[in-house]
């Protein structure tokens, strides 16, 4: 299995921290950054722990060609904190997409998830984050996992 560097959104297209209001403003926490690209970050997570579960013949990034191999493509719509109801939750959504080598489409899911920070600060959302980040990677593997064994498990 093959993982191509994901896409993201506009607004995640930057390593600064992304907020959005009640109204759906989009802001920046400037003095708040990321080490890299969210969409990066995650599709790294991704492959390291596709190779640390095993039960594949290999794993590999970017633009590795061998034969008869599935792709896994993602587009990370949300990354960040976003206020709903009158609280903060740090919101998470991707796209993952796995092609077969003649292109066909094997699996299509759009993962969707959230926590209320609980608290204020970038420390607690960045906290909340990790923790989805988590959840996804775990959903995301089991859903790889029965899209390309030969009997769906």
């Amino acid at each position: 299995v093959r993982i191509r560097g994901f896409a993201a959104a506009k607004d995640l297209e930057r390593v600064d921290l992304v907020l959005i209001t009640e109204s759906g403003i989009v802001k920046r926490a400037a003095s708040h950054r990321w080490a890299v690209r969210p969409a990066d970050a995650l599709a790294e997570l991704l492959y390291r722990d596709l190779l640390a579960t095993g039960g594949f013949d290999g794993v590999f990034k970017g633009s590795a060609a061998v034969a008869e191999q599935a792709t896994i493509l993602g587009f990370v719509r949300e990354f960040g904190g976003r206020h709903l109801n009158g609280e903060w939750r740090a919101m998470l959504d991707i796209d993952l997409t796995i092609m077969d080598s003649h292109g066909n489409i094997m699996l299509q899911k759009t993962y969707r998830l959230n926590r209320a920070l609980g608290g204020t600060g970038y420390d607690m959302l960045a906290a909340q984050l990790r923790i989805l980040t988590q959840e996804w990677s775990a959903a995301a593997r089991g859903d790889i996992r029965a899209a390309l064994s030969p009997d769906g498990e």
